[in-house]
C-alpha cells in the first residue's frame, strides 16, 4: 500500500508480461509526467498516454479507452477530484491512482469517497506506484471478466 515504508533494497516489480494495456498519466508538472511516464514504461508492458489538463483527459476519455489513470490531484482549472467527478457522471468507471503532493486525511477521505482506487503521496516511489497500477489493472480485467460472464 502507498504509506507503508519502503525499503530502499526492495526490487521494482517488473510486469513485462501477460496482455498490455494503457495507462492514462494526468499531471500539470511535465517533469513528474515525463518521470511518471519514464517509469511505467520501463517496468510494465503498458503503453502510455500523457495528458497535462483536466480538459485533455476529458477530451481523451471521450475517445479512447484505458485500463488506468493515475491522476494529479492539484491542477489548475480543474483539480482530478473534478476530472474524477466528470468521468463518473459520464459513466466512465476507469480505476483512478491519485497522486497528490499535500495530502491530507480530508484530501484522501473525499478522493476514496469518489471511489479512487487509491493514492499515492508525492514525491511518488516507483515500487509504490507499479504496485497500484498493476493492482488497478487485475481488478479492472477481474471486472469485465465478470460483466462478460453475466451477458
Amino acid at each position: 500500500m502507498p504509506n507503508k515504508p519502503h525499503n530502499v533494497q526492495d526490487p521494482i516489480p517488473e510486469t513485462r508480461s501477460g496482455p498490455p494495456g494503457t495507462v492514462l498519466v494526468v499531471d500539470d508538472d511535465p517533469d513528474l509526467l515525463a518521470v511518471t511516464k519514464a517509469i511505467i514504461e520501463r517496468f510494465t508492458n503498458f503503453t502510455v498516454i500523457t495528458a497535462t489538463t483536466g480538459k485533455e483527459l476529458l477530451e481523451i476519455m471521450s475517445t479512447r479507452t484505458v485500463d488506468v489513470i493515475v491522476l494529479d490531484d492539484s491542477m489548475p482549472e480543474m483539480s482530478g477530484r473534478e476530472c474524477f467527478r466528470t468521468l463518473r457522471q459520464r459513466s466512465v468507471y476507469v480505476p483512478v491512482i491519485f497522486l497528490t503532493g499535500r495530502g491530507t486525511d480530508a484530501i484522501r477521505s473525499e478522493q476514496m469517497a469518489l471511489g479512487a482506487f487509491d493514492f499515492l503521496d508525492k514525491p511518488v516511489k516507483a515500487k509504490d506506484l507499479i504496485l497500484l497500477i498493476n493492482d488497478a489493472h487485475q481488478t479492472m480485467e477481474r471486472i469485465r471478466a465478470l460483466l462478460v460472464r453475466r451477458r
